[in-house]
């Protein structure tokens, strides 16, 4: 018998793909007898000993398998797959100017601070530094700390 027309009864009845609709085939003659909704619904409802499953079961949802996805995330993690080929967004869409910069002068600011309280600079050198870092001249800490650096040795030439 052709079950094709019951399979898309009970799909439409319980809202669901005709994928998810499984017939037992140990009770296929009770699943043929059934032709109207209600007959349906008895077979999916039909109480059931341990160890049997229903004449007529509604299959559960597949998930997205996650392994692939984790594969991928340790490989970018790693660098990889970051190409031409994979981007889609400018420069600045990726990667946020604002963030990046506030990021940045965080790490200088908090440097400079922390050479000012072990007087490794004074504070008119502080506040020399301090605005060369609000107008980008740095590029990282330690372009601050060679700069810095730098000066110190030009002050122990002069002297």
């Amino acid at each position: 018998m052709n079950f094709k027309n019951l399979k898309n009864l009970t799909a439409r009845l319980f809202g669901v793909g005709k994928g998810r609709v499984y017939f037992n085939p140990l009770k296929l003659d009770e699943i043929k007898k059934a032709i109207t909704r209600k007959d349906i619904k008895k077979l999916t409802d039909v109480k059931i000993e341990i160890g049997n499953r229903r004449p007529i079961e509604i299959m559960p949802k597949k998930g997205v398998c996650g392994a692939r996805a984790r594969e991928r995330d340790a490989q970018r993690a790693k660098g990889r797959q970051r190409g031409h080929g994979k981007r889609k967004g400018t420069f600045k869409a990726r990667t946020d100017p604002k963030t990046t910069w506030i990021a940045k002068i965080r790490v200088l600011r908090n440097f400079l601070a922390e050479m000012r309280n072990k007087k490794e600079i004074n504070t008119s050198e502080y506040r020399k530094l301090y605005l060369l870092a609000k107008g980008n001249f740095f590029r990282n800490k330690k372009h601050l700390g060679e700069y810095v650096s730098g000066m110190k040795k030009n002050k122990e030439l002069i002297k």
